[in-house]
């Protein structure tokens, strides 16, 4: 997957999640077609699912993080309640995307809520854990989305696009197939005087973005 993609689904989704990390972590994995987890798991539970989860592997070492997040891998990093120094009431998860801290080479960029606050983005994972306490002890799971995957999204969502792609092609034949008015020939085949060859329809999903080309052979003005 392109690694702008998931940045980009980071981004849509982080205001909304701004004050909750699990929210924020279960909102881009929704968007992203991820259906590991459920509404109610907190970080501790969606790090419990991730160290067993088919398909998703331990990455071992931020220099791995980093690659496989510029390859384009989903890549969650957290710390269940119980392993922060001191234990804390919550865990914590973040998204890692592809980048690095400038000011601290081999830090990994990532995207976070924050529990009865404002978490962070494009922000180094240092900023979300405290180094030489909790950072070296973060784990991080990643997975290579595929095709399949990212076609199958949250219901809510998918029902939002489809109503819009629905309207948007009834339109089109609408449009097509009126009726002529003054100083037009044959409705809108003057146009399409030889029909319609192409019909390009394009869905972005993160951001909701809908795209639709339409096209016909050579033009000919019909006499």
């Amino acid at each position: 997957m392109d690694p702008q993609h998931i940045i980009d689904v980071c981004e849509a989704n982080w205001d909304a999640n701004k004050s909750d990390c699990n929210h924020f972590v279960k909102a881009v994995a929704d968007a992203l077609g991820v259906t590991l987890f459920n509404s109610g798991d907190n970080a501790d539970a969606i790090l419990d699912k991730l160290s067993s989860a088919a398909g998703w592997s331990v990455i071992p070492d931020r220099a791995q993080v980093e690659t496989q997040a510029s390859a384009g891998q989903f890549i969650i990093a957290g710390l269940r309640s119980t392993e922060f120094n001191p234990p804390r009431n919550n865990g914590h998860v973040v998204v890692v995307v592809a980048g690095d801290d400038s000011s601290h080479p081999g830090f990994p960029m990532a995207y976070w809520g924050s529990l009865g606050g404002i978490g962070q983005k494009d922000s180094s994972i240092r900023n979300s854990f405290i180094p030489g306490k909790d950072l070296d002890a973060v784990h991080y799971f990643g997975t290579s989305l595929s095709l399949d995957q990212l076609v199958r999204l949250p219901y809510d969502q998918f029902e939002s696009v489809s109503l819009a792609v629905e309207e948007l092609v009834s339109r089109l034949v609408k449009t097509l197939g009126s009726a002529p008015s003054a100083g037009t020939k044959q409705g809108n085949r003057f146009f399409f005087p030889n029909g319609v060859e192409l019909i390009d329809l394009e869905v972005k999903v993160g951001s909701v973005d809908i795209h639709l080309k339409v096209a016909g052979p050579k033009a000919v003005l019909m006499k």
